[in-house]
């Protein structure tokens, strides 16, 4: 070879030597090379916490698997999951992989579609403040779509851990359609409900209710930081989340510590945090309101923005 030259390389695919016509080929008949193979075309896999079964259900809407964890197993690049009960990390049939602190951990590009708040349920236990972990987290280069569910009583139960019920390592995509945030907790750290460090869509839903244990807290909704990434919220409503704890706080409904963010149509309101912004505080970063009421929340060092 040499630098002057430009060369066309074709690659196949390796299954063994074959001869024919004293032609040696790199597959099993010189009719095979280079060898095919066949595309995938991605499934819904159903799952019902009630009526499936992970040992005799085949992931069919007659006949669907029984938990989370089976369908996660089975899943295949473009699958779909649709999903009907409550999904218990703690105590649901079949429900074993998930950990402590970290919930399930998500590494593939899973997509949810529920039935409604009250009709799909995850959860790390069936009472608040009775496990030791969130319900996901979603790591670099993989995705999570949520559509008309609801997440909540994560508790990650340590000092430090951040992101209540969902957490997002820095290049993971994030998005929340239809459903509801709630009643998540952490003990000092960012994003009582969820911490964000990837992208964070959030579309007709509402985060609400999630507090802080102890000393200090960002966050008490939404904490979001990246560099490269975007927070987007639109037609939705964020109240409720607290920390009443004091120390150095900001956030009552969203911490923005970096990227951009963009808030349409949305309401933050009813928030409490000690220190600054009860409804939203920028420490970093760009805010894009549009349409959108922050108003009634409560902070030391501004109340509402």
């Amino acid at each position: 070879l040499t630098a002057s030259t430009d060369y066309i390389i074709q690659i196949f695919e390796y299954n063994g030597e074959g001869v024919s016509d004293g032609t040696v080929y790199l597959t099993s008949t010189s009719t095979n090379n280079p060898n095919t193979q066949a595309s995938y075309t991605p499934i819904t896999i159903y799952v019902n916490s009630s009526t499936g079964d992970d040992s005799t259900g085949v992931g069919s809407s007659g006949s669907p698997y029984q938990s989370f964890h089976k369908a996660y197993t089975e899943y295949v690049d473009g699958d779909v999951f649709d999903m009907t009960g409550t999904f218990d990390w703690d105590n649901g049939t079949g429900e074993s992989g998930d950990v402590s602190g970290y919930g399930y951990r998500i590494y593939k590009d899973i997509t949810i579609i529920g039935h409604g708040a009250s009709s799909t349920i995850f959860q790390p236990n069936s009472t608040i403040e009775s496990s030791n972990k969130r319900i996901f987290t979603v790591y670099d280069g993989y995705s999570l779509v949520i559509n008309s569910s609801t997440v909540r009583y994560g508790d990650p139960n340590s000092t430090g851990w951040n992101g209540g019920c969902l957490y997002g390592s820095a290049g993971s995509d994030v998005t929340i359609n239809n459903s509801e945030v709630h009643s998540c907790k952490i003990y000092g750290g960012y994003g009582f409900g969820m911490n964000m460090l990837g992208n964070l869509t959030i579309t007709n839903s509402a985060i609400y209710n999630n507090v802080d244990y102890v000393y200090n807290g960002y966050g008490a909704g939404i904490y979001f930081s990246s560099s490269t990434g975007n927070l987007i919220i639109t037609n939705s409503s964020i109240y409720n989340n607290q920390n009443t704890s004091g120390g150095a706080d900001g956030g009552g409904g969203v911490c923005i510590h970096n990227g951009t963010a963009t808030i349409t149509n949305s309401t933050i309101t009813n928030n409490l945090i000690d220190e600054y912004g009860g409804g939203v505080y920028i420490s970093a970063g760009t805010l894009y309101l549009s349409n959108t009421i922050i108003a009634g929340n409560s902070g030391d060092d501004y109340n509402d923005l």
